[in-house]
């Protein structure tokens, strides 16, 4: 007999709900700090769903995302290229050597260090649902 909650109903196993998220591609984890982070950009697309809303006023250099004309995220450029364009690149990773690789200027942070921001900012985007990801 299946084990069942106060109420009745039949209790969920919650550790195979995750199992069965993770297999499915639906749940990722991973330290944005560390390699794992990296090695989610090289295996992930990110496609925005929230709204650009151009460079703010108040600090310029940062780009605004949000939803129904509420600012929710302040971006910089690598992270913003990121969300804007994410859905035309193989994964979150090839995005980025290719907008690097574009770029008239010389970059600011080192490769490494442009792609730990970029995998920062990826939890705030999804969590605003200003963005989603799927694995490439």
């Amino acid at each position: 007999m299946a084990a069942q909650e106060a109420d009745g109903n039949p209790a969920v196993d919650v550790l195979a709900v995750v199992d069965r998220l993770f297999k499915y591609g639906l749940l990722a984890e991973f330290d944005p700090d560390g390699p794992s982070g990296l090695e989610f950009l090289k295996n992930h697309r990110l496609f925005p769903s929230g709204d650009g809303l151009g460079e703010s006023e108040d600090t310029p250099g940062y780009f605004q995302v949000g939803r129904e004309g509420r600012i929710l995220l302040k971006l910089m450029i690598d992270p913003y290229v990121a969300w804007l364009q994410g859905a035309y690149a193989k994964s979150i990773w090839d995005n980025m050597i290719a907008f690097r690789a574009d770029s008239d200027e010389e970059p600011l942070l080192s490769e490494q260090n442009t792609m730990q921001m970029v995998a920062q900012s990826v939890p705030g985007i999804v969590t605003n649902r200003c963005g989603f990801v799927q694995p490439s």
